[in-house]
């Protein structure tokens, strides 16, 4: 039978104890055997309840704290005859003070012992930091923190994750969405008598000074005093519960406060859908449970810019946030939100459906049911997860896989996709590549390198399959800086990637790129006999001052190659020309902006005098644009009246070129700013034509984008997508971005043949509808598989 051992100092009913519940929960799910053992006499009766009527054993030691070495030794021998009777073969120890007597025992009694530490680096002292690195370095055989925060303040870069050899887990807290769901909202108006239209402003948690619940007081207390129709409900008890009762009657507001005391375990979802607002104002965090249960019950998110508060609240999105200890900006905050329902529900409506895809713990227990118990090698294949669920069954478990290499099953082929970072355009590919496979697709990728858009996009779309590593230490050679010169080397230390791509086991990898990671896919496809295959964007154009080093370094990992996964002719030639690979093993047109493939396009109407062109993507020095500028302004005589320009992104450059169109007196030249990708669509829309003036690119996702839209596009041969998607002067023009009279010739083509337009468009989109991601993953579908057979 396998025992699982949950310890932690008390049972109260903080954040701590919840998702010590979460944890049995999840064991249990999986059919284990969980008890939990609490070392000193604070227990919460309901919470006592809440474990014993989910059917876990709970084991109260009894000691109390302070007693002394007489208590220690008492503790320690209470503790040592249960870990001997139980016979655990994993113990997890919640790491909070104490626990250095508890961690000791419990490693004479298991091999397997966890540590999960809960708040963030800034509660402990220096020396409780240096033991927490050396317990997780040489005591632990893996150390849990409860958010990237928590990981990184603990293990920065002088300690950081390499130093322990890859113990450090990071398990989010999780919550169950159906509980949550069904929980009906308390009337807190109608309990205490409020007027219907009060704005119920709502604190849930321990009244301690960490909290902050003191400056919440103080924040409503100046709303009041605008005459703002708020009132304040808190939830919860604590040592500060008199302390903070006091301050509302010296403020003023007892009256319009309601302290609702402890509610038990069942009803705190029901407590906060009461609320109007949630306000989570702690001068420290290491999750922020709180905010995480409002966010799932729909509610708005007022919190603290500090700690992991800054991790689970997505700013602006989810809820909104303030700095520290300052009760007149947490005020101004809320009654942003007092003043706007509508604003109110957006945010609750986001955090709603971020906390389901991201956090809720069943989603993560229903999956792997197939899987079989390899304790032997269960933590040398622990990693960073993304969910506690996800951990459990995914890290502690190992699937139960054997294949023969040369006999793939091309219809459930297994593949990993290792790519250290990519934007939205690959998220429709990889989810139709991942139904191709019959939901056997893994894409491995950087945290902290993809956008949290994309990350929450493919985390919807492949769920566990999307796994996001989310360290990586670098050693730089030269110039760091990203530039035409090439030169710069870089060897990154990818966490656990090698460990993913042996619990996932593919028989087929591949490997963006000749990026870094690429050479870790290698290695494991060379000791594991699995097939390797490059995806390649680059061209001659951005790579023509590429070193020696560098090209020789991909001449010899592409001989390890059995393909090459191209966007387009370009990069095939610079392959072919330059690496020396031969054509059969390259497939083409395997690029997609298939996220914009279900719009629906209005016929083109000509709406003003001008026309209007429009540059989306980064202003910095590849994109051409400074070079556009001073030909445009050269001609602006001529231009004035005829065009008007509009860009779109930020970047390096973004000052230089505004000061440049405004010195000119360039007044048709528009700089938008950065747009977010979900609103571009109508950017593409509202404009005539497209145009790149890039002085190299891969493949340019914006131009397909435009074309989806049915928008004439411009763009120079120095761009990788200019042979396959541009006719020249039939849906397009193709420019030399260095050369006067070819970049005024373009838009001289443009303004002379307007009533083209329409016919351009339509050629555009039916040029890109061969590069859907549809398409595209079938298309790289296929290669793979009739390469395997």
């Amino acid at each position: 039978m396998n025992r699982f051992a949950l310890l932690l100092p008390c049972l109260l009913t903080g954040g701590t104890e919840v998702a010590t519940l979460e944890t049995a929960l999840a064991l249990k799910s999986l059919g284990y055997v969980v008890e939990v053992i609490v070392y000193f006499d604070e227990v919460d009766a309901a919470m006592l309840e809440s474990f014993r009527v989910a059917g876990y054993a709970v084991h109260l030691l009894g000691a109390r704290r302070g007693a002394g070495w007489l208590g220690q030794m008492r503790l320690a021998a209470r503790l040592a005859w249960q870990l001997m009777r139980g016979r655990y073969r994993l113990i997890w120890v919640q790491y909070m003070t104490p626990t250095l007597l508890p961690l000791v025992m419990s490693r004479l009694f298991t091999r397997r012992l966890l540590a999960c530490v809960h708040v963030a680096a800034s509660h402990y002292s220096a020396n409780g930091l240096r033991r927490i690195r050396w317990l997780a370095r040489h005591w632990c055989s893996r150390f849990v923190c409860v958010s990237d925060t928590v990981a990184t303040g603990i293990f920065d870069a002088q300690h950081g994750p390499l130093r322990v050899g890859g113990r450090v887990v990071v398990i989010p807290n999780s919550l169950d969405m159906a509980a949550v769901r069904v929980a009906v909202a308390r009337d807190w108006r109608a309990e205490a008598g409020w007027p219907a239209d009060a704005v119920v402003i709502g604190f849930a948690g321990r009244l301690a000074k960490n909290k902050g619940a003191d400056v919440l007081l103080g924040a409503v207390a100046q709303l009041q005093g605008r005459g703002l129709p708020v009132r304040l409900v808190v939830v919860g008890e604590g040592a500060e519960g008199n302390h903070l009762k006091a301050q509302t009657l010296s403020l003023g507001i007892g009256a319009t406060t309601r302290f609702a005391g402890r509610v038990p375990r069942d009803g705190i979802y029901g407590a906060i859908k009461g609320f109007d607002i949630a306000a989570v104002p702690s001068r420290e965090e290491g999750f922020g449970l709180s905010a995480l249960e409002a966010m799932a019950a729909g509610v708005p998110v007022v919190a603290s810019r500090v700690d992991a508060l800054q991790e689970v609240v997505l700013e602006g999105v989810t809820g909104l946030l303030v700095p520290v200890d300052d009760p007149s900006a947490l005020a101004d905050t809320l009654a942003s939100l007092v003043a706007d329902a509508g604003l109110r529900h957006a945010l609750g409506a986001a955090g709603m459906e971020h906390v389901a895809r991201r956090y809720d713990a069943p989603a993560f227990r229903r999956q792997s049911h197939s899987y079989s118990i390899d304790w032997d090698k269960a933590f040398y294949w622990a990693t960073k997860s993304t969910s506690i669920g996800y951990f459990l069954e995914n890290h502690l478990v190992c699937p139960r896989f054997k294949t023969n290499f040369f006999s793939i099953n091309s219809c459930n082929m297994k593949i990993a996709w290792v790519n250290p970072s990519f934007l939205d355009y690959r998220v429709p590919v990889y989810a139709n590549l991942n139904a191709l496979t019959e939901g056997n697709l893994h894409i491995i990728y950087s945290a902290s390198r993809t956008p949290t858009r994309v990350h929450c996009k493919i985390t919807k779309e492949l769920g566990y399959n999307a796994v996001p590593l989310h360290f990586e230490k670098s050693i730089y050679f030269g110039n760091q800086k990203s530039d035409f010169s090439n030169k710069n080397y870089r060897i990154p230390f990818p966490q656990h990637l090698y460990s993913h791509l042996r619990r996932i086991k593919p028989e087929i990898i591949i490997a963006e790129g000749f990026f870094q990671w690429t050479l870790y896919a290698l290695i494991y496809s060379i000791v594991h006999r699995r097939k390797i295959y490059i995806a390649y964007e680059r061209t001659k154009y951005t790579e023509r001052n590429c070193g020696r080093l560098r090209t020789l370094y991909r001449k010899i990992v592409s001989r390890f190659a059995a393909g090459f996964i191209v966007n387009g002719e370009l990069t095939k030639e610079y392959c072919v020309e330059t690496l020396g690979i031969k054509s059969e093993k390259i497939v083409t047109k395997c690029m997609s902006a298939g996220v914009f493939s279900d719009i629906s396009i209005p016929e083109y109407q000509k709406k003003e005098d001008v026309i209007r062109f429009l540059f989306v993507g980064q202003l910095n020095e590849r994109k051409g644009l400074r070079e556009f500028l001073s030909i445009v302004r050269t001609n602006s005589v001529e231009l004035r009246k005829s065009i008007q320009i509009n860009i779109i992104g930020s970047g390096p450059e973004y000052l230089d070129l505004v000061r440049i169109c405004q010195e000119s007196n360039m007044d048709f030249v528009n700089f938008i700013g950065s747009v977010d990708h979900d609103e571009i669509s109508k950017h593409y829309l509202a404009n005539d034509v497209f145009f790149l003036p890039t002085l190299e690119d891969n493949w340019s996702l914006v131009i397909p984008e435009a074309m989806a839209h049915k928008r004439p596009v411009a763009t120079t041969p120095y761009n990788g997508c200019s042979k396959e998607l541009i006719k020249h002067k039939a849906n397009g023009y193709i420019f030399d971005i260095n050369n006067d009279k070819s970049v005024m010739e373009m838009i001289r083509f443009f303004i002379s043949n307007q009533s083209e337009f329409e016919s351009m468009g339509e050629l555009s989109f039916e040029i890109q509808s061969d590069f859907s991601a549809e398409k595209v993953s079938k298309r790289i579908y296929n290669f793979i598989a009739n390469k395997c057979d």
